[in-house]
């Protein structure tokens, strides 16, 4: 083993050294072009970043994503799809720390290490998951460990150890919430303790025999007249092929936003008339059907040779194999004051109306969950034997997504 290990200093280029193994991987930047979709100038990008990265690469050794951040950004080269190619060829070691472990470490560092490290530790399995425990979203992990960072911070003051909490401690700690917002609190909590106490850290569970807090159930109706001539006007002005088919998948089909981004090119039989969404299948109706034939035309003429076997791709995601940011669908109806959201929870509640609130026709139509049909279903029938004049009285809790 070495005494003494340097850094390499890329900037300095020793091209004479490597011209074989440059020579190489220069063809294989060549090689996916094609399938990739890169033109000519992203191409020329990379080989350039090649020179660099690889001049000081020893026979057999791989190249560190830690080390090629910085030259390449440095240079205005892209790094990303340097990355790309040096993972098709087998030569990409990826070293870096994923930004949610690096931010869990950094809102945990002011506590002690009885408050520290059970948390940390805990953060890490809900990111991981466990043998018989699906790893969480990092969305959750950071909702979670967000709403416990003032409970934490207030017990650091008086405790120093997680094992000193009581349960008049969970208490007081969730009296200080309503809501929502305590039943995220609580819910973390007693994830968090149930991890402390399988893991012996902690020797009772001050959480057990708290039932979980409940949001009250806000009765919604469908949206005015108003508002959907709004959403129409606002896709018209916008002239997008894009924006047509958004608007359709979540107004006709009650498409959820993770579901629009994740379509695929295969999802669509015009043959057939058969529409995949979310793994359920569904007519495709003639609306849906000629918006989506103008957006695949539109794709066509601007990105011909696109990999990408995503319905919705721009001109960021062309030339990669990954979705839409949620970002960039949501400012489509930015401005018109409804969302692709309500949009969505307004389609069926009322399909729940006209079928009398049939919690299984809904099931069938748009392949949700029983507890999701039986809440449309509920709220429906509420709106049917609920008389004419008193329909205003619920102006307050019209659909907000």
């Amino acid at each position: 083993m070495p005494l003494c290990v340097h850094p390499r200093d890329l900037r300095r280029r020793t091209w004479d050294a490597h011209a074989e193994e440059l020579a190489w991987a220069r063809s294989g930047a060549d090689a996916l072009a094609g399938p990739r979709g890169w033109n000519r100038y992203i191409v020329v990008d990379v080989k350039q970043a090649l020179g660099v990265v690889l001049a000081h690469r020893r026979p057999g050794e791989m190249v560190l994503h830690s080390e090629i951040a910085p030259i390449l950004s440095g240079r205005g080269l892209s790094v990303r799809r340097t990355v790309e190619l040096l993972e098709h060829l087998d030569l990409l070691a990826d070293d870096r720390v994923p930004a949610v472990v690096r931010w869990v470490e950094e809102v945990t560092s002011g506590f002690e290490s009885g408050l520290r490290d059970p948390v940390r530790a805990w953060a890490m399995t809900l990111l991981e998951g466990e043998e018989r425990t699906r790893p969480r979203q990092e969305g959750t992990v950071r909702r979670y460990l967000a709403r416990l960072l003032p409970v934490l911070t207030t017990w650091s003051a008086t405790i120093g150890h997680l094992r000193e909490v009581t349960r008049g401690d969970i208490d007081e700690a969730v009296a200080g919430y309503h809501g929502q917002q305590a039943e995220t609190l609580l819910t973390a909590l007693r994830s968090l303790f149930r991890h402390c106490r399988r893991t012996r850290t902690i020797f009772t569970d001050p959480t057990r025999g708290i039932r979980r807090t409940r949001s009250p159930w806000t009765l919604k109706v469908p949206l005015p007249q108003q508002a959907t001539s709004t959403v129409i006007r606002t896709v018209q002005a916008s002239g997008s092929p894009r924006a047509a088919v958004v608007v359709a998948l979540a107004a006709i089909h009650a498409a959820r936003l993770k579901a629009i981004r994740h379509i695929q090119m295969d999802d669509i039989d015009f043959a057939s008339r058969r529409l995949v969404i979310d793994g359920h299948s569904r007519p495709l109706d003639e609306l849906t059907e000629r918006a989506v034939r103008a957006w695949l035309a539109y794709r066509r003429e601007h990105w011909p040779h696109s990999p990408n076997r995503h319905l919705l791709i721009s001109k960021h995601t062309a030339a990669e194999a990954s979705p839409m940011s949620h970002f960039a669908l949501e400012e489509i109806l930015r401005g018109s004051g409804v969302s692709l959201e309500q949009l969505r929870i307004n389609r069926t509640l009322e399909e729940a109306l006209a079928h009398g609130g049939d919690p299984l026709h809904l099931m069938a139509v748009f392949g949700m969950s029983d507890t999701a049909a039986i809440q449309y279903a509920t709220n429906a029938r509420a709106l049917l034997h609920e008389p004419t004049a008193d329909m205003g009285h619920h102006d307050t809790h019209r659909i907000h997504g």
